[in-house]
């Protein structure tokens, strides 16, 4: 290994053309034969460049546009998680609940009371036009005396179904026709919101909120 001075600074090359340099003032140190490299030092300037300093940019330059899109869509999720859970509109009405209502339609124009009286839940309670709540009881009682007519002719228009967790609200419309003997069509439209919820792997209402009462 032989010495030379470069600009008042002693440097040191090796074998494997390694440099290292140090100042008039340091002495290198020699490592152990077996290790044959050189030993740490302090470089000189000309050997290294200056690394800039580095600049933490501020919270507002570091979001940028993406980092705020970025919030913005995941506080969206988070609304739409929240809408999730509290009610999640299905969309058109599916064909399953136009089927449930058929049904209801089967028993009613048939003056079926125990076959109307399976699909309402022992839970359920009826608020009517005038906003009195009845219980099933109460509520089947009353709906009932419509089986008194010699004929029932019913149809239903569903607007909409909101999901709440295990429960389903269904937006109708129920037109009603009823004939007795001797008597003019009785006509009248029924409009309200029925609670749906399956119990014990059957589908049953649980509430009807009756809206208004058209003649």
């Amino acid at each position: 290994m032989s010495p030379s001075e470069l600009g008042g600074e002693i440097r040191f090359s090796g074998a494997n053309n390694s440099v290292r340099c140090f100042s008039p003032r340091e002495k290198p140190v020699r490592n152990e034969p077996d290790e044959g490299l050189l030993p740490p030092a302090k470089p000189c300037e000309p050997c290294v460049k200056p690394k800039p300093p580095s600049v933490n940019p501020k919270p507002n330059q570091a979001l940028g546009k993406m980092g705020i899109m970025k919030s913005i869509l995941g506080f969206s999720i988070i609304l739409a998680t929240s809408f999730a859970s509290a009610g999640t509109v299905t969309g058109p009405v599916p064909k399953v609940w136009k089927q449930r209502y058929a049904q209801e339609i089967k028993f009613v124009q048939a003056r079926d009371a125990k076959g109307f009286s399976s699909m309402v839940a022992d839970e359920f309670t009826w608020i009517n036009p005038e906003g009195k709540t009845l219980k099933r009881a109460e509520a089947l009682a009353e709906f009932t005396q419509l089986f008194k007519a010699d004929s029932i002719a019913m149809s239903i228009k569903l607007s909409k179904v909101v999901r709440r967790g295990e429960l389903y609200d269904v937006t109708y419309a129920n037109n009603f026709t009823l004939k007795y003997k001797g008597k003019a069509p009785t006509k009248f439209v029924d409009e309200g919101v029925d609670t749906w919820k399956k119990i014990g792997g059957k589908w049953q209402f649980i509430k009807s909120v009756n809206k208004q009462l058209v003649k």
